[in-house]
């Protein structure tokens, strides 16, 4: 689509994700495509399967197996980029799929709280906090009340801030907290999809 006496041609959210993929590394990449399938219907740009199909449609083209790898790693209902990389890198580990936004109800509290990320099966809460949770009083104690809460329900929670995800050592560091709270062991191998997640890093 173009506009009249205008340079500027818009395309589809798809193509355009496609056509940033020469230049974004794997893990971004994968980052934008959960962005677009925000989990606020009013911020969602395109379904899950649009990618499929506007890849299956598009021949070949520079970072077409750029995008055949992150095809798998695409998951909808992420509310920030940062609870993305999160996820990403506990699956670069060899950790399973976290659950995004996950639902807790709290009878006694009447209030459903929202897990960034969980492991119902193991009651293991990750929660993502940006620089603005600590800088808002009411963020902070909101934070604070929802934490207690959680573990009075006998969820663990764990805390998750940007020097986590700052390079592979944090990384690491950060899975092998998850898997012990999880009560389970990293894999000592880890499949292909994985270890191109590994590099996928900017």
């Amino acid at each position: 689509m173009s506009f009249a006496g205008s340079p500027v041609e818009c395309v589809p959210p798809v193509v355009a994700w496609m056509q940033l993929a020469e230049q974004l590394p794997l893990v971004e990449l994968i980052v934008l495509a959960n962005t677009m399938l925000h989990g606020d219907p009013r911020l969602r740009v395109c379904e899950r399967d649009d990618f499929d199909r506007y890849l299956a449609g598009a021949g070949r083209f520079r970072g077409r197996a750029k995008c055949v790898q992150a095809l798998p790693f695409i998951t909808p209902d992420a509310r920030s980029s940062w609870e993305s990389r999160t996820s990403l890198a506990l699956l670069q580990h060899g950790l399973p799929q976290a659950v995004l936004n996950y639902v807790i109800t709290d009878d006694e509290a009447k209030v459903d709280w929202i897990a960034d990320l969980a492991y119902p099966e193991y009651k293991v809460v990750i929660e993502y906090q940006g620089d603005h949770h600590r800088m808002s009083k009411r963020q902070y104690r909101s934070d604070q009340r929802k934490c207690r809460r959680l573990q009075a329900l006998g969820w663990v929670v764990i805390t998750v801030t940007v020097d986590d995800l700052r390079d592979e050592e944090s990384r690491a560091e950060l899975a092998a907290s998850v898997a012990k709270a999880m009560g389970v062991p990293l894999p000592q191998s880890l499949d292909r999809r994985c270890l191109a997640l590994l590099d996928g890093w900017a």
